[in-house]
């Protein structure tokens, strides 16, 4: 359970490190993310998010969470059906698979979390992926 709650903080902070390094085409907008949260719940939150920081960090993880489940649920099977097309590329194909599943995963929030151009969400996929490896190594030990 911890390894989970950890590897899902390190995606978000992998979520806001992207959207650090293009800012250009994959934007995290936090504003009014509660309001949209409750509406979503169909209860009003017990909190109230204040300030920019804390937003966009709600809304990577938010990110984060539907980057698992899309990566859990999804993407097995997208892998299954093009494996042919994987062998051909020999294995370039996983990186516009991962861009794919990271788009499916802006879809789950929509309006906080922008990509303008997919190539941003391949770069973007690629960025998440390795603070992922890098930090993995390290929460094994």
């Amino acid at each position: 359970m911890r390894y989970m709650l950890t590897s899902w903080a390190v995606a978000a902070l992998a979520f806001l490190l992207a959207a650090y390094l293009l800012p250009a085409g994959f934007q995290i907008d936090g504003t009014g993310f509660d309001a949209w949260l409750s509406g979503l719940l169909g209860s009003p939150l017990p909190f109230k998010l204040e300030g920019t920081g804390v937003d966009k960090l709600a809304v990577a993880l938010a990110g984060a969470f539907a980057l698992g489940v899309a990566n859990a649920v999804v993407r097995p099977i997208v892998v299954l059906f093009a494996f042919p097309l994987t062998l051909m590329t020999l294995g370039l194909l996983l990186f516009v698979i991962n861009g794919a599943m990271l788009y499916l995963a802006t879809l789950a929030v929509p309006g906080k979390i922008v990509i303008t151009h997919f190539g941003y969400a391949v770069a973007a996929a690629a960025i998440i992926s390795a603070v992922n490896t890098v930090a993995g190594w390290f929460l094994e030990k």
